[in-house]
């Protein structure tokens, strides 16, 4: 059983959840979860966000190393304080939608660790289909996956990529429900930074489908490795479209060039969870994308 919350000027949290790792006494694992958050993306597309709601779920394994979750999601979405120079296509969805939701994950995980692997593959296919009642209607698919060769003592060569696509299904897609990539997802770019804008506003107005693999070498910088620091070295090669959505009232930038970043950083694994501190350029990027040079990031990423 565990609950949290988090204020910060951007977002306001809080979430409960349970879980039973062998329910009855078996290797099934069931849980639940209730959550609320308040999120500003007034700088990123120029509206607040207020969702609330729930989760239960169940999982087990199907062989060695491959897990199967089942889930249902309740959630209601609010849009909200929509600036006065934001585009048509994002004041229109001014007001509440209620997504009743049915998903799944399928992973497979051979890592030698799941926070700091040195070694081993992962891979995971979600999907979700919205429609089992509620006001909004999608079918969304994600796979991600990772492989990690050690070249020797502290030096470490990945591969990551992450994919995904949603439709509609006649629809058009909400915001709320849109991919959007930059920040913690493509360094080199601030958050919502990539992919399609409206030209006037700059307000970023998210897309359907995006593709970002990242290649990386993890190396030591000297320091005892008792203090779990090492270097980074990466680039990011992605992309983020929408070329199926009719968005109104838009002069919409919406580029399908891959986009290209380079950088350095550090990782320390501290005792409150892995801490990364980046410093990346983009070396390809549409006119209308937003660059960002440093980045600070908590937590892992598959």
């Amino acid at each position: 059983l565990s609950a949290r919350f988090a204020i910060s000027f951007r977002e306001q949290e809080i979430d409960a959840s349970w879980t039973d790792p062998y329910f009855m006494d078996t290797n099934i694992t069931v849980g639940a979860d209730l959550f609320a958050t308040t999120t500003d993306y007034t700088s990123e597309s120029g509206y607040k966000q207020q969702s609330f709601g729930g989760t239960v779920r169940g999982g087990y394994d199907v062989i060695d190393y491959l897990h199967q979750t089942w889930r249902y999601t309740l959630r209601s979405d609010r849009v909200s304080d929509i600036s006065a120079g934001a585009p048509l296509y994002i004041q229109e969805q001014q007001g509440s939608a209620t997504t009743s939701l049915i998903g799944q994950d399928l992973t497979y995980d051979r890592r030698d660790n799941r926070l700091d692997p040195t070694t081993g593959y992962f891979w995971q296919w979600s999907s979700d289909y919205a429609g089992l009642g509620g006001t909004v209607k999608f079918i969304r698919n994600v796979v991600l996956g990772s492989y990690y060769y050690p070249i020797a003592d502290q030096w470490t060569a990945a591969i990551r990529g992450e994919g995904g696509y949603i439709d509609a299904l006649g629809e058009q897609v909400r915001i709320t429900d849109k991919f959007f990539l930059g920040g913690d997802n493509f360094i080199g770019f601030r958050t919502s930074g990539v992919g399609p804008r409206d030209i006037d506003s700059k307000d970023a107005v998210g897309g359907l489908k995006y593709f970002v693999v990242t290649p990386e070498l993890s190396y030591p910088i000297g320091l005892p490795k008792e203090f779990g620091i090492v270097g980074k070295a990466f680039t990011q090669i992605g992309t983020l479209v929408d070329k199926d959505t009719d968005l109104a009232g838009i002069s919409s930038a919406d580029s399908p060039l891959i986009r290209v970043s380079v950088g350095v950083g550090l990782g320390w694994k501290s005792p409150f969870g892995p801490i990364r501190v980046n410093v990346a350029y983009p070396v390809v990027r549409d006119p209308h994308d937003i660059k960002e040079l440093f980045r600070f990031s908590f937590g892992t990423r598959f």
